[in-house]
C-alpha cells in the first residue's frame, strides 16, 4: 500500500532542499514529463514504450512519475525516441505530398 503524502509534507520537504537537490528534482520531473508527453502525443502504450525504451514494463510507471534514477544515457535514449518519431512523421508527410 502506498503511503499518501500531503501538500504540507511536500512543502516542508522542498523548504529543506539545497540548490543541488532542487536541480536534481527539476531534472527528474522534466524527464518524467518528457516520458508522459511522448506517450500521450504518440499514443504509445506502456508495453510499446517499454519495448522502445528497453526497460521492464514495471519500470514505465516509475519513469512516468520520476520515481527512479535517471542518467545522461536515459535522457539521450528519450531524445532518440522523439527524433525517430519526428523523422517517421516527416517521411510520411513527404510521401503524402508527392
Amino acid at each position: 500500500m502506498k503511503n499518501k503524502v500531503t501538500f504540507s509534507e511536500v512543502n516542508t520537504f522542498l523548504a529543506g532542499c539545497s540548490d543541488t537537490m532542487m536541480r536534481y528534482i527539476e531534472l527528474q520531473t522534466a524527464f518524467a514529463k518528457d516520458v508522459r508527453t511522448y506517450m500521450l502525443e504518440y499514443d504509445v502504450s506502456e508495453e510499446e514504450f517499454a519495448s522502445e525504451y528497453g526497460c521492464p514494463i514495471d519500470q514505465v510507471a516509475l519513469l512516468r512519475c520520476g520515481g527512479c534514477e535517471v542518467s545522461i544515457k536515459d535522457m539521450a535514449t528519450m531524445r532518440t525516441l522523439w527524433a525517430n518519431r519526428i523523422a517517421k512523421e516527416n517521411a510520411q508527410l513527404k510521401v503524402t505530398n508527392k
